[in-house]
């Protein structure tokens, strides 16, 4: 995992898993995140999750480095829910 970002409302996340698909690595990411709201959680929700989310390539390293930058500073001004800042 490259950076995350945590919101009240919305979550971002830059990870590398050379040759897994896509979908499959945020519906795995999704069901753990889950299990943990669901264990520190003060209720249970049937859902956390928008049926909807996005993937992204990044394609060089220069990328990845602007890609990290904004979801590490950008995103985390707009709002301190989960980042401790």
């Amino acid at each position: 995992m490259h950076a995350q970002s945590c919101q009240s409302n919305h979550l971002h996340v830059v990870l590398s898993a050379p040759g897994a698909d896509p979908k499959r690595v945020r519906a795995d990411l999704k069901a753990w995140c889950t299990r943990r709201l669901n264990e520190g959680s003060l209720r249970e929700r049937k859902r956390w999750w928008a049926d909807r989310g996005s993937q992204r390539y990044v394609w060089d390293e220069e990328a990845l480095e602007r890609v990290v930058t904004y979801v590490q500073l950008a995103q985390g001004r707009k709002d301190r829910d989960c980042n401790g800042r």
